[in-house]
């Protein structure tokens, strides 16, 4: 995701054996939340897997396009 998106998007992992303090860790522990969680702006939106066109859908909803490849050659 950051090789395609960069610093348009923030990736956080949290480790749910490490970080059980954490609001989020303990909320979705206390929820029964299916692992792993994916959160987009502190709201669950996929859970138990990441499905990447989903994500990517997502995105490109709320105006977040991927960096491009091979920029046009200017002349």
């Amino acid at each position: 995701m950051i090789l395609a998106y960069g610093e348009k998007i923030s990736i956080q992992f949290l480790d749910l054996q490490q970080e059980r303090s954490n609001p989020v860790v303990k909320k979705a522990v206390k929820e029964g939340r299916d692992f792993p969680l994916l959160l987009f702006n502190g709201e669950v939106k996929f859970e138990g897997g990441i499905p990447l066109l989903a994500l990517k859908a997502l995105l490109d909803r709320v105006g977040i396009e991927p960096n491009e490849i091979n920029p046009p050659l200017s002349r």
